[in-house]
């Protein structure tokens, strides 16, 4: 059996932990290859791009989507922040169609999956009665994105920057997540997959944080898993 699970955990004091709060990107859910479907479907409205292109434009917007999303707290500030990713994307390509339509290609192109252990570890959760909270840097799409993948059944809330006005690492976006799961600080636990926003964030506003590095790339940083599975060694 390899030991390396157990050492990775060993020494972590045992949470009494009633609440579960989980970041999204990259703890549960992970985005599928998108330059591939944009470029097809930038090809089928007859503005055809090369790889290296589409990639470069997705890496501009993504960044600029990153600084603003904050703006997206409800339909109508979502809708004009994908109207100006679009713009932004366009900038960046050889050719493209208008932004309206370049805003429905983009969002139809950012397909979300979860991590395998994520549904094993969400229905143990449940068993032993902890809430379930997601505290997440997004628009206020996300709750819909995590139904349609299939495990909104799984949890009591979804708690996003954009409609908070805050995103981690300020403590503010996790007072609302500990909120939502009626539960105090020392009752809960966080688990996410960056180390500042995540595990910093969590120990500033008084959650026990735990760094998820499913890539096995910060071995320096405890408390630390490479599984959700053994985040349950932990509650």
């Amino acid at each position: 059996m390899d030991p390396a699970p157990n050492r990775r955990v060993a020494g972590l004091p045992r949470a009494r932990a009633r609440a579960l709060l989980l970041d999204a990107m990259g703890t549960l859910v992970h985005l599928e290859p998108p330059v591939p479907v944009l470029m097809a479907a930038l090809a089928d409205t007859g503005f055809a791009n090369d790889e290296a292109t589409v990639a470069e434009a997705l890496r501009t917007e993504i960044g600029f989507y990153r600084s603003n999303h904050l703006r997206g707290a409800d339909a109508i500030g979502l809708a004009a922040l994908r109207h100006d990713c679009a713009a932004v994307f366009a900038r960046s390509l050889d050719a493209a169609p208008p932004a309206r339509e370049l805003a429905e290609l983009l969002v139809g192109a950012l397909r979300f999956a979860l991590f395998d252990d994520v549904v094993p570890v969400l229905e143990a959760c449940r068993g032993r009665g902890l809430r379930i909270v997601v505290v997440s840097d997004w628009d206020c799409s996300l709750a819909a994105h995590l139904a349609d993948i299939g495990i909104g059944h799984l949890l009591d809330a979804v708690v996003v920057s954009a409609e908070i006005g805050v995103a981690k690492p300020d403590p503010r976006i996790f007072a609302a997540a500990l909120e939502a799961a009626r539960v105090g600080p020392a009752a809960a636990m966080h688990v996410g997959d960056d180390p500042r926003r995540d595990l910093h964030g969590a120990e500033m506003a008084g959650i026990t944080g735990v760094l998820l590095d499913r890539r096995d790339r910060h071995t320096d940083i405890t408390p630390r898993v490479v599984t959700l599975t053994e985040v349950l060694e932990l509650i």
